[in-house]
């Protein structure tokens, strides 16, 4: 499987292709560049097993450490069929 978002969505959309939403995920990146913290703050999509899946995948990312301490972000994945 492949180790993105998006494969969370697409593997979900095979058994329900009327599923979309948002997921909005709030994350901290601490001084190593690693996610510290993470939570799913917006969840229209009804599923709860795509944001988990999503969370899963996004916890894994390595990011250039952040200047001047812990940074906090809060990004929406748009999850829609093409």
């Amino acid at each position: 499987m492949k180790c993105s978002p998006r494969a969370c969505y697409e593997k979900e959309l095979r058994r329900n292709q009327n599923i979309k939403g948002r997921i909005t995920l709030r994350f901290t990146i601490g001084t190593s560049g690693r996610i510290t913290s993470i939570a799913a703050t917006q969840n229209t999509t009804g599923d709860e097993g795509i944001a988990s899946c999503i969370i899963s995948k996004v916890e894994g990312w390595k990011f250039d450490p952040p200047t001047g301490g812990a940074v906090t972000f809060t990004y929406p994945f748009i999850l829609e069929a093409r």
